[in-house]
């Protein structure tokens, strides 16, 4: 576990080492925001490993997923993303060859396509996202990096 912790922590700092904010300044939103936790129907995910990311830059969010049982491993998702009022939508509509760049993980709960989510909380180092669909409510804990 202390090998996971300390690949997240190198990649982490990776990932804020090679952004730069093209196109205009976008607030608390720029930078990587590691996923603490996930309550699914008020319940803590068991399932989720504490292995993904949320990166902002300009519209563009791009998730990233260590493997952790190969901390080596790192997959990316991209999509756009805009914040109306209290609302973050992620698209994932866009399409590919292989399909896997723009398709989240289900581990995520996020669809391809559009997903909106309500801004609970937003501050330069902590954000809290909701999910609200048919099937269930998911809660997302972020922290910056």
């Amino acid at each position: 576990m202390r090998a996971l912790s300390l690949k997240l922590l190198v990649v982490a700092a990776l990932f804020l080492t090679g952004c730069m904010q093209h196109n205009g300044d976008i607030g608390d939103w720029f930078g990587t925001w590691h996923l603490e936790s996930m309550t699914v129907n008020g319940v803590d995910d068991s399932a989720y490993e504490q292995n993904y990311f949320f990166q902002f830059q300009t519209d563009k969010v791009r998730l990233s997923r260590i493997e952790p049982t190969y901390p080596d491993l790192l997959e990316e998702c991209f999509g756009r993303w805009e914040q109306t009022d209290n609302t973050l939508t992620l698209d994932f509509s866009y399409t590919s060859a292989s399909g896997s760049y723009w398709t989240p993980w289900p581990g995520t709960y996020l669809a391809k396509g559009v997903n909106r989510l309500h801004i609970d909380k937003l501050t330069s180092k902590h954000l809290i996202l909701t999910l609200d669909s048919p099937e269930r409510t998911v809660v997302y804990t972020l922290r910056k990096q």
